[in-house]
């Protein structure tokens, strides 16, 4: 299995600093998950099964772009399974409200 991890320049160059350097079969990719460059430097280990994990990641998203992104996923890599996290539209709202409530350090709603 080939392993990639795939974030942002800064977040790959801090994993550098703190896990290493790439091996044999583990590679850092540094740009953006929507980023479509990525998707051929993948493409060269076709002879493996793909397993793409997306974990934090959709969430920043807006449902057009994780769209785009899913459909290129099943165009590119037919078989492959795509793991990831998703909350409802609640549970973010809610998420929201309890970090900006925090960042200004008001105490809970009610009594």
């Amino acid at each position: 299995m080939e392993w990639y991890d795939l974030d942002l320049p800064d977040v790959i160059e801090l994993r550098r600093k703190l896990i290493g350097g790439e091996a044999a079969r583990y590679h850092l990719l540094d740009c953006s998950v929507l980023d479509s460059a990525w998707l051929g430097t993948v493409s060269a280990h076709r002879r493996r099964p793909f397993l793409f994990l997306a974990e934090g990641v959709l969430m920043y998203f807006d449902e057009g772009q994780v769209k785009s992104l899913v459909l290129s996923l099943k165009a590119r890599f037919p078989g492959a399974e795509l793991v990831f996290d998703a909350f409802s539209p609640l549970l973010s709202w809610a998420n929201n409200l309890r970090v900006s409530l925090t960042q200004v350090g008001a105490g809970a709603i009610g009594p």
